[in-house]
């Protein structure tokens, strides 16, 4: 499905190439001269760094499937020691994941879910170790979330093409999160 025109305008030579990896990546096409004009300098949505290529991504994606936001964000949690990885999801495609030390999975999940425009959201997190509870506790003080059994959640199949094994998990698990109830 082609969307709406995507220009970029960029001074900084490596932030150009990391955009346009992350937007062929999402099959997002690039045209000149119309549309929405991402830039580092001025613009419709300026990126002036590498760490807010990801943040920018939701709006840019937006924009460009003629939405004004996604009906659905999912996202998932696998905490692996200090170190929890975050997916997220919306409307059943994986738009970021990041690992990030597990003192900073909150105010990660503000910024995700600031960024993103949405309807209804999904947060789910994988118990199967003691980090993992301990983080779901801190989490459950600010968002509501729910916790999931992670039984083969970084298993390789082919209906989830993720080649990281912690993001297909968290993949999994912020899909098991809205069908499930711990027992």
């Amino acid at each position: 499905m082609e969307g709406n025109c995507i220009t970029l305008k960029f001074h900084n030579g490596k932030l150009l190439k990391r955009v346009l990896d992350r937007l062929r990546a999402s099959n997002i096409k690039i045209c000149e001269g119309s549309g929405l004009l991402v830039s580092d300098l001025s613009g419709d949505i300026i990126i002036s760094n590498e760490q807010e290529i990801d943040y920018e991504l939701g709006k840019i994606l937006c924009y460009y499937r003629n939405k004004k936001y996604f009906n659905e964000l999912l996202i998932g949690i696998d905490v692996n020691g200090y170190n929890s990885t975050i997916a997220v999801i919306g409307d059943g495609e994986l738009l970021v994941s990041k690992v990030v030390t597990s003192d900073l999975v909150v105010e990660e999940l503000k910024k995700f879910l600031t960024t993103y425009p949405h309807k209804l959201q999904s947060i789910g997190i994988g118990i199967g170790n003691s980090q993992a509870y301990e983080v779901y506790k801190i989490i459950s003080k600010h968002f509501p979330i729910t916790p999931v059994k992670e039984d083969r959640t970084s298993s390789n199949t082919k209906e989830v093409n993720i080649k990281d094994r912690d993001a297909r998990a968290a993949y999994r698990i912020a899909f098991r999160a809205t069908t499930y109830e711990l027992k």
